[in-house]
């Protein structure tokens, strides 16, 4: 296996265990201390659409989830690119809001690892749905 190969071998199990481990300890220790999070569509909900450095990261993720609680993704696909440090995902979430209302969503991220860390994603969702679950209003 070349070197090239092995670090995306590596760097896939990082991208994928930040994708099945939101909002437990494992996902904020994949944190790298000078994450960038995006997410293009959050300022059509009053929504910063950029966040930088840890701390802000973990604050603003962890201000989402005691809002609309805890988030299983579901039907996750994670394709590798020709960099090794890129990831591209899709996946979905479908479960009920803390009211009880229904919450479907279609993601798609782009995830970079470098050093074992998450040092960028930018993340793509439908604002229309997270209105029309009432997890943000």
């Amino acid at each position: 296996m070349s070197t090239l190969e092995a670090a995306r071998e590596i760097n896939a199990r990082v991208a994928r265990t930040w994708m099945t481990t939101m909002g437990e300890p494992a996902w904020w220790d994949l944190m790298h201390e000078d994450i960038v999070l995006e997410f293009p569509y959050a300022t059509s909900l009053g929504q910063a659409d950029r966040v930088a450095g840890k701390t802000a990261a973990v604050a603003y993720v962890q201000a989402l989830l005691d809002r609309a609680g805890k988030i299983k993704f579901r039907d996750l696909q994670i394709l590798g690119t020709t960099d090794p440090e890129l990831f591209v995902s899709e996946y979905q979430a479908d479960r009920r809001n803390r009211q009880g209302a229904p919450y479907l969503q279609i993601y798609i991220n782009k995830v970079r690892v470098r050093d074992g860390k998450v040092v960028f994603m930018r993340e793509f969702w439908d604002p229309k749905r997270i209105v029309d679950s009432g997890v943000i209003s």
